[in-house]
């Protein structure tokens, strides 16, 4: 009997499996393939069809979004070089900046490595901008990687977050 794996025309990934009598194979529609592995036992996310071949190979299971969303998160999280200090840019502290600048008023703020540093009112605006960029760039990049067909193996690299 045998096993089959249905697969996304499009990524060529598996999407699930089954085992089938060999008449039944001639009247399935959705794009299969054979698989060399027992049905069962596979994961259909680790495959990739080869339909010239009718075959599939195993692969490394597919970048998921959420691994996308938790390195951007990572890369905001290392915060934005701004005048020689390394300053938090996550959405708590782009807020604080805001309320700071409205008052009018110079501010002491704290580095990331716990340095204080005094910042004139157009510092913070200054500072205010180059974060909320470097947020604007990093959500942008993820989303273009959430948008490709198959997310690459090195969504990490640096070349994928410019």
């Amino acid at each position: 009997m045998p096993d089959i794996l249905f697969y996304d025309p499009e990524t060529l990934i598996g999407t699930a499996t089954m085992q089938c009598e060999e008449p039944m194979l001639r009247s399935m529609e959705d794009p299969f393939v054979l698989l060399s592995v027992p049905a069962p036992d596979v994961d259909p996310a680790e495959w990739r069809a080869d339909p010239e071949t009718g075959t599939a190979e195993f692969v490394d299971k597919p970048v998921q979004p959420d691994e996308v969303d938790a390195e951007r998160d990572r890369r905001i999280e290392e915060g934005v070089e701004f005048n020689g200090h390394v300053f938090e840019i996550d959405a708590r502290s782009l807020s604080a900046i805001v309320n700071v600048v409205t008052t009018g008023q110079p501010y002491t703020w704290i580095t990331m490595d716990n340095q204080q540093v005094a910042l004139s009112v157009e510092d913070l605006r200054t500072l205010h901008s180059t974060a909320f960029q470097q947020v604007s760039i990093l959500t942008l990049a993820a989303r273009a990687l959430k948008d490709l067909p198959v997310i690459p193996e090195n969504y990490k690299d640096d070349d994928h977050w410019q």
